[in-house]
């Protein structure tokens, strides 16, 4: 890894098996450097040394943030979901009895300061790899909408080493009522070049606690992402055998079952039960669509992991095995890049999306659509309801029924054409606003000031 202006940390997790986090980091480099290559340094939970890879360099996520502390509660036996469940459980027990537990710096921030400052050290290849993560140019955090206590220690840590930094696209963490996080927080944010905030939720939460802050208002650097050329579309859509598909109206899909669907949908179904009545009402409205309208219906792999659980393409051959109509459902199953993604859906009459960012791909090659999702998702709500202005396009799973969604459709189907003409007007305004703010993280970059 050279030494670079144009190398970006980004100290966070990042799983490229989800495409829409793939688009939030290609969407940076694009945003940052429209003209210029550069490469993102990001980590990798799975890895035990550092992956060199175009545009990405990967390191191990342990060398940086203890594992337990961001495991999540979960219903299934099998050992990782216990083991993750105990950690969250534990984490959970910390908060109450102990609240100030979260100012404690994590044992890994410890021991890397430990090899940075020593003279003796002998693992001379740890220290070198963080010495490399130092040459780079900037860290930006907040990819995803992530931006915890936990990053704070890692940020402040590689700031007291002389390192400059920036928060773009965070959802901060608005929930929190912890005066212990808040000051975490406060700590590191002060010190920061500038922070945008990817939904008014954030913003304003934002705003709130820290009013002394330039906090500003930003859409998700996912917008930013180009697209494959057509050519390298046109050869993948060969290659895959789906031109046959666009003989008809073709309706993409992705189809995913995130925490916020997983709880708040159907609301008064028991949760045990809802991820069967989700998966029987997806393809009761896959079947409509093909009887009514002659479509084709493609599931995309927005996300194939990092764990089965996560594989939408789990979810859409479920799916399509409770269809009727499965002779007209295509699941696409290889690893395809965000970008290449991105084109696919540039082609299609109509995504209906369960992914965020697979929405955003949308939006940005201006396809129609309709968001599935839950009114407890800010997400949804924040970037696709108000900075997308497109809350109409929203289709609500919290009372989700089949006859409102078919109304719902055909409303949105009809309107295809006119509704083609206002996303492009929409998403020249997001992409002006990006474009603005790239500019400016490049000059704060470059070392200039930005009123």
């Amino acid at each position: 890894m050279s030494d670079s202006k144009n190398n970006i940390f980004v100290p966070e997790y990042v799983p490229l098996e989800n495409k829409g986090e793939e688009a939030i980091i290609c969407g940076m480099a694009d945003v940052i450097y429209p003209d210029s290559a550069s490469t993102f340094v990001i980590l990798d939970t799975k890895l035990n040394k550092i992956i060199n890879e175009d545009h990405f360099v990967r390191y191990p996520n342990k060398w940086f943030y203890p594992s337990w502390r961001r495991q999540e509660f979960t219903i299934s036996v099998q050992p990782a979901a216990v083991w993750s469940s105990i950690c969250s459980l534990i984490r959970n027990v910390l908060n109450r009895i102990i609240p100030m537990w979260v100012l404690w710096e994590p044992f890994p921030n410890r021991y890397n300061r430990f090899i940075l400052k020593s003279t003796w050290f002998k693992n001379k290849v740890r220290r070198k790899a963080l010495e490399e993560v130092l040459k780079c140019g900037y860290l930006i955090a907040g990819h995803d909408g992530a931006f915890d206590e936990y990053d704070c220690h890692v940020i402040n840590l590689m700031h007291e080493f002389g390192m400059r930094y920036g928060i773009f696209g965070s959802s901060m963490k608005t929930k929190t009522k912890s005066k212990y996080i808040i000051s975490v927080f406060e700590k590191t944010l002060q010190n920061a070049d500038f922070i945008y905030c990817r939904d008014r939720i954030a913003f304003d939460w934002a705003k709130n606690k820290f009013k002394h802050l330039n906090i500003q208002l930003a859409p998700d650097p996912a917008f930013g992402m180009r697209p494959a050329s057509q050519n390298d579309v046109d050869e993948m859509i060969e290659r895959e055998g789906l031109i046959r598909l666009f003989t008809k109206p073709v309706i993409m899909v992705t189809c995913a079952e995130p925490a916020p669907i997983e709880r708040h949908s159907f609301k008064n179904i028991p949760l045990r039960k809802k991820k069967n009545v989700h998966r029987d009402f997806l393809a009761s409205i896959f079947d409509y669509i093909v009887n009514k309208h002659d479509a084709h219906i493609l599931f995309i792999p927005h996300a194939i992991g990092p764990t089965p659980g996560l594989d939408d393409r789990k979810i859409a051959n479920d799916v399509i095995r409770r269809m009727q109509r499965f002779d007209m459902a295509t699941n696409l199953v290889g690893d395809f890049s965000g970008r290449i993604l991105k084109g696919l859906v540039s082609r299609a009459d109509l995504l209906i999306g369960e992914r965020i960012h697979s929405i955003i791909g949308a939006f940005g090659v201006n396809t129609p659509f309709i968001s599935m999702g839950v009114e407890q998702d800010n997400r949804v709500m924040g970037i696709i309801g108000e900075m997308c202005e497109c809350h109409d396009l929203i289709y609500l799973l919290n009372d989700a029924n089949q006859a409102s969604f078919e109304t719902f459709f055909d409303n949105v189907w009809s309107a295809k054409t006119t509704l083609k003409e206002r996303l492009s007007k929409t998403s020249m305004i997001i992409n002006g606003r990006l474009a603005t703010v790239g500019n400016e993280i490049k000059d704060i970059i470059r070392g200039k000031e930005i009123d």
